[in-house]
């Protein structure tokens, strides 16, 4: 049950960092754009070399959709190619949206992924840092709809990728979680065993599109009233 296990602090602790993202958020970087491109910058960064030591490091292949979003968003807060920074925005809005709800809600489901308290702490700490450069980038950047074929192209990047690693190169990873929502099995066995049946498949990838097009939707919606209350000019 919710907030009745060992770890139900920690969805308390998750409540209390998103209020004050937010806060920080609304009250002080979306009027002093300059500096939301310093922060933007710095998280970039971090992101780049932290992650590059963490795979070179342990010898591993970022496979997950969060590990490989930490590198697009450094790459996209370096660069100044606005079509990435949505792509970017996008994935780290979903990313780190999807990791503080789990959290809040089953946090004993992260300990058990995470017995190590670093590297739990680490997924915390970098998690809550993409939902805050997510949004970031909707106040610094106007995003066009034709950013949209950047998202998308992102995503298939990711699914392909993630396949052809695991697939095709044998690279193991500890939940393989893309493959699992590409083939529906992590919906499916939750309700039954074996392979997802065909008509299964179909009302599963229609949810699948109609949550992707709602986050898409929700993204742009967000970016259009957060530029817009930018005490600054932001960066069309």
């Amino acid at each position: 049950m919710i907030f009745t296990g060992p770890h139900w602090w920690a969805g308390l602790l998750q409540i209390g960092v998103l209020a004050a993202e937010l806060l920080v958020l609304l009250l002080f970087l979306r009027r002093h754009n300059k500096i939301c491109g310093v922060v933007l910058w710095v998280i970039g960064a971090y992101f780049l070399v932290y992650k590059l030591w963490e795979y070179i490091s342990n010898r591993k292949w970022p496979i997950d959709f969060s590990a490989l979003t930490y590198f697009l968003f450094g790459i996209a807060a370096l660069l100044p190619f606005r079509p990435l920074k949505t792509a970017a925005s996008f994935s780290g809005f979903i990313a780190g949206s999807i990791f503080i709800v789990s959290f809040i809600l089953f946090p004993e489901f992260h300990n058990q992924q995470n017995p190590v308290f670093y590297y739990r702490a680490m997924g915390f700490v970098n998690h809550n840092l993409m939902f805050t450069g997510s949004f970031l980038l909707m106040i610094r950047y106007r995003f066009k709809k034709s950013d949209i074929a950047f998202i998308v192209g992102w995503l298939i990047f990711v699914v392909a990728y993630s396949e052809i690693m695991i697939y095709g190169f044998h690279v193991v990873d500890t939940v393989e979680v893309i493959t699992k929502i590409v083939d529906g099995s992590i919906v499916f066995n939750l309700f039954s065993e074996g392979k997802p049946t065909w008509w299964f498949l179909i009302i599963y990838y229609l949810v699948c599109i109609g949550i992707l097009v709602a986050f898409i939707w929700l993204l742009y919606r967000l970016n259009s009233v957060f530029y817009n209350l930018s005490g600054e000019a932001g960066i069309q």
